[in-house]
């Protein structure tokens, strides 16, 4: 059996709050070399380029859009955009893939969850419990607000039931490197 790297594309990673989709991008992306991948992260760009926006649904095309001008302009330069973001909403994402295959960019759609108790246990900045207190205007999309599961993600990683390394390995194994 053959094995055909892949020659780039967008693997785009969404999921509730705290189900590792930066954990499992990060490693990922340490498994390429340097000029082969950037990544982007939803906290990140929320700190940086997004920090004038809201989380609310109002601003999150805006968002989206900030963050497509920079895979793009990344992608001239790298094979790979390894993404991890919430994005809850399927008609925003189905923009994403739409905009990318447009351009002849191959996009993969990562579905990563954990049940909700695991991700509760994984909340190091408090959001969860924030909530179950019933803090006013804390909303984590999946668990107290909108959050659209993919249908047809390329492929579905469940963190509470594997490994950071088995997850790892299964992205490389089934988007990077094709078995013939």
């Amino acid at each position: 059996m053959a094995q055909a790297v892949a020659s780039g594309g967008v693997i785009w990673m969404t999921g509730p709050p705290c189900s590792g989709k930066t954990t499992l991008a990060t490693t990922l992306h340490r498994t390429f070399d340097e000029e082969e991948a950037a990544l982007f992260d939803g906290d990140e760009v929320r700190k940086t380029v997004s920090k004038d926006l809201s989380h609310g649904a109002k601003d999150r095309k805006t968002n989206l859009l900030r963050v497509l001008a920079l895979i793009q302009k990344s992608m001239e330069r790298k094979s790979w955009a390894i993404c991890a973001f919430v994005s809850p909403d399927a008609s925003l994402r189905n923009f994403t893939k739409e905009f990318f295959e447009k351009s002849g960019t191959p996009f993969y759609e990562v579905y990563v969850h954990a049940e909700t108790e695991k991700l509760i246990d994984r909340d190091v900045k408090g959001l969860y419990k924030r909530a179950i207190e019933g803090e006013e205007g804390v909303l984590l999309p999946g668990y107290n607000d909108a959050y659209d599961i993919p249908t047809a993600p390329a492929l579905d990683i469940n963190t509470g039931s594997c490994s950071l390394d088995e997850a790892v390995v299964l992205l490389r194994n089934r988007l990077i490197t094709r078995l013939d």
